[in-house]
């Protein structure tokens, strides 16, 4: 079983299917992934999260699917001790995040029109579906346009406050 974007994801024993919890017990088929002819037991055997995706390995066949909902960026890597400058940007169809000034990853391409973020949820910002942030965050900034790599640069070189 696995939390992935917020919903939570179950392999199944013995036909190799993946279920989604979607709500007061009701439980969607997302697939069959295994379907190796003539065995008894096929089987979702283990699931991880990597770079934004949902993997399932199986077993017998012994391959692994992989699963995007939505669209995201990660860095899967834990992050060095002390202060880090972390800047998420949102340009045209690519999602990036940046960590001490360098480009850490980026979402695949998808059209824009297709992700409308508009909604009137509070904005939240250290949780999510895999953890929650244990730590001090300062000069959280928001800004109403996608900010450039070389911006991104100059906010780390140039930082309104001293963090210690």
């Amino acid at each position: 079983m696995m939390v992935y974007n917020g919903k939570l994801y179950a392999g199944t024993l013995p036909l190799g299917q993946v279920y989604r919890y979607d709500k007061d017990g009701v439980w969607t088929l997302a697939g069959q992934l295994d379907k190796t002819p003539d065995v008894t037991y096929r089987r979702v055997w283990s699931m991880a999260i990597f770079q934004g995706r949902l993997f399932g390995g199986t077993l017998p066949s012994g391959h692994v699917y992989a699963l995007e909902v939505g669209k995201n960026v990660t860095f899967d890597r834990e992050l060095a001790s002390g202060w880090q400058h972390i800047a998420a940007v949102r340009s045209g169809n690519r999602l990036a995040l940046h960590v001490d000034g360098n480009c850490v990853g980026h979402s695949s391409e998808f059209d824009p029109e297709e992700y409308n973020l508009a909604n009137d949820l509070p904005l939240r910002i250290g949780t999510g579906a895999q953890g929650f942030f244990n730590g001090r965050m300062a000069e959280v900034r928001l800004y109403r346009r996608a900010l450039d790599s070389g911006e991104i640069a100059h906010l780390l070189e140039s930082p309104r406050y001293t963090l210690t």
